[in-house]
Formats: structure tokens, C-alpha cells, sequence
């Protein structure tokens, strides 16, 4: 079920599962969806809860684990596919803060992430989702099977997941730079390295004391080294400070962006540069592998339309590394984080990723709220 993203005015399925069945390592999350539909009224009052998960054996993961979100829905005009139409996708997911209504003819999908921590004995579990519709009390089985091991603490891929500041400033009425703001975005950032998609920029100064709160947590696995081609001595000295403090090797440059072949010349004498300054600091470039620019890239980073796995495999024999990225482009058939694709094909692309050696992903941002118009950013 959580792999579905189910529009909130589609027909009702023939056939629906009246039990989550869930099954993790320890140290995972794992999703399910409840739906909750108005089929002739209005539901004025809906609450939902999770109880305890219980083995026979007396192991627990208490409900304090079980995370309930809210998914909030967002009018899409465009397919993605004929089978995507356009529609009121479920989009983002919000605190699950009290009750909540839904309009007759509507789907509510209330999210639940079940995290199993480290130390919980394998077996099966068993609790329930609570569904109190307008007094009506109705239950919904977790079945959850525990495996016998657990996911690492740390990441091995690494990640750029672009917060962008001024978007989120405005969007909560913020003063970038503010000691307000700066609170939300370190909050954010832990968010997403919570979900192992460590953002490109850290909250603070990658050559500060403070970063040792960042880089030191085996979840960072990776963050962009602030680069000024004007500034070479400035960047010497920040290299020469990561070095010393052991967080070179995580770090990666990343000024450049979707350069034409016009411009791989170019590329390549700035990629020296850097090389001059610092060889053991790692520029990446958004671009595949080309005999123009062999020997100065050191993160190779296609649109994952472009991936050519053996000359990919042929930079990574010497030592480079291999990430990809998606943004508008490409639609299906290829993996995309598009609002109207399906759930699984977010997986999909990590699945790939694992199967194919791609070391990294980078996505261009994770909150421009706003449409380019070809010259500004509008509502």
C-alpha cells in the first residue's frame, strides 16, 4: 500500500488489504498508508492512533515509534503517463496533530512509519492503526515481522539534496540568517540526513568548529566545500583545515552546472585549478564522462538519462566517482521523483543506484516553492 499514491476523488478499489503487513530489519522505517474514505457524507470528526506492536516473546516497539502523518493534496493538470492522469495528488505529509474532516466523495490517506530500533528481538509483532470516525471505533491489524539484523548508523553513498535558503526563509516569514531561521535550518537538514539524503551545504561554515557537529555523525556522508575561483588562497587554507580535521575525503566541489560541450575546455582548466590547489579535494561536474575532461573531474554526475554504464565503470577503475542526478527531465520510462509517478518508482532509482555501483545522487533542490517563468520565480 505504500508503494500507491491513490488520488483523493478516484474511484473506490474492488479490492482493498484490511491488515498492514509490514516487514523491516531493525534500525529500519517502514511505511504503510490508512485511507480513510467518505463514501455518502461527510466525516466531521476523524482521529487516528497506533497502539504498541507486541511479540509473543515479549519484544515491543512501542507506539512513540510509529509515526502518523497527514498527506496534504495538490491539483496536478499534467500525466506523466496515461495511467498518471492529472488530479488531486497526495504530496506532502504533515504532523498528524488531532482530529481531521473529509469531504464526502473524498479519499484521506493518513501516512504511519514504523521505526524498529536497534536493539529489538526479531519476530512478529502485532498492534493496530485506531480509526475513531465521528465516535465510531474502527481497527485496522499491524502485522510486522522483524528480521534477525539491523541497517548501519552510517551511509555509503553520498548525497546532495539542495536546501535552498531563501525559499524556505520566505515560506515561514523568516529573516535569513536570523537565529530563527537558522534553528529551522538545521532542523531541516537533520530531517533529511534523517531519511539518508544529506543536503549539499551544511548549516554552518564547513571550516568551523561548529561542523564537527555535522561531519563527524557517520549519517554525513557527504557536503559541498565552498569554492571561489578569485579566492585560491582562501580555499587553500579551508582545504588544508578539512584535511587536518580528517573531512576532506567527504567533501566535494560543485560550482558548475550542466555545462554544454561548448564549454568543457573551460570545465577542464578550472578542474586543474583546483587540482593545483589542493589534488586530493573532489570537483564535481554534472556531465558525463568525455575524453575532453578526462583528468579533471573527479565526480562524474550524468542526468541518469545519460548513464553509459562501461564508460562509467572505466573512470571509476582509476578512481573517480560516479553519481547521477534527475530534475524535470526525463520523464518515465525512467525513475523520477514526480508528484504523479508512482511510488515505486522513487525506490526504484535507489534499487538502480545499488545495482549499478552509482556512488552518489544529486537533486537540484528539495523546496522551491515557486514556478520559473523563464526570468523570476512566481507563486
Amino acid at each position: 500500500m505504500a508503494g500507491r499514491k491513490i488520488l483523493r476523488d478516484a474511484p473506490v478499489p474492488a479490492k482493498v488489504a484490511t491488515t498492514v503487513s509490514l516487514d523491516a530489519a531493525r534500525n529500519e522505517y517502514e511505511p504503510f498508508q490508512v485511507m480513510i474514505t467518505a463514501l455518502n457524507r461527510d466525516l466531521s470528526r476523524v482521529e487516528v492512533s497506533a497502539t504498541d506492536l507486541k511479540s509473543a516473546g515479549g519484544g515491543i516497539v512501542p507506539a512513540r515509534h510509529i509515526e502518523l502523518r497527514l498527506a496534504h493534496y495538490i491539483l496536478l493538470k499534467d500525466a506523466v503517463k496515461p495511467s498518471s492522469p492529472g488530479g488531486w495528488y497526495p504530496d506532502a505529509l504533515l504532523p498528524l496533530k488531532g482530529a481531521f474532516s473529509v469531504a464526502r466523495g473524498n479519499h484521506q490517506a493518513v501516512w504511519g512509519n514504523v521505526y524498529v530500533p536497534p536493539r529489538t528481538p526479531a519476530g512478529l509483532y502485532n498492534g493496530a492503526v485506531r480509526v475513531d470516525v465521528n465516535g465510531a471505533i474502527h481497527t485496522v491489524p499491524i502485522r510486522l515481522r522483524v528480521r534477525d539484523f539491523a541497517l548501519p548508523v552510517e551511509n555509503h553513498f553520498g548525497s546532495a539534496f539542495a536546501i535552498w535558503p531563501g525559499f524556505l526563509a520566505d515560506a515561514y516569514g523568516l529573516k535569513a540568517g536570523s537565529p530563527e531561521f537558522r534553528a529551522l535550518y538545521d532542523r531541516t537538514y537533520w530531517f533529511l540526513t534523517g531519511y539518508r539524503l544529506p543536503p549539499d551545504d551544511l548549516p554552518v561554515p564547513a571550516d568551523s568548529p561548529q561542523a564537527a557537529r555535522y561531519l563527524n555523525d557517520p549519517r554525513v556522508t557527504s557536503y559541498r566545500i565552498p569554492y571561489n575561483p578569485n579566492e585560491p588562497e582562501a580555499f587553500r587554507k579551508r582545504v588544508a583545515y578539512l584535511r587536518q580535521k580528517g573531512w576532506l575525503s567527504k567533501g566535494y566541489i560543485y560550482t558548475i552546472d550542466e555545462p554544454g560541450p561548448e564549454a568543457f575546455a573551460e570545465c577542464y582548466q578550472y578542474g586543474k585549478r583546483i587540482d593545483a590547489i589542493a589534488p586530493d579535494a573532489k570537483w564535481l561536474l554534472t556531465a558525463a564522462p568525455s575524453p575532453v575532461l578526462h583528468g579533471a573531474v573527479d565526480i562524474w554526475c550524468p542526468d541518469l538519462a545519460y548513464i553509459n554504464l562501461e564508460d562509467l565503470r572505466k573512470r571509476q577503475l582509476i578512481g573517480e566517482k560516479v553519481w547521477w542526478y534527475t530534475c524535470v527531465v526525463p520523464p518515465q520510462p525512467y525513475p523520477t521523483y514526480f508528484i504523479n509517478d508512482d511510488a515505486t518508482s522513487h525506490r526504484v532509482m535507489s534499487w538502480l543506484q545499488s545495482a549499478w555501483n552509482i556512488q552518489g545522487v544529486l537533486y537540484w533542490a528539495v523546496n522551491i516553492w515557486g514556478k520559473y517563468d523563464g526570468t523570476k520565480y512566481v507563486g
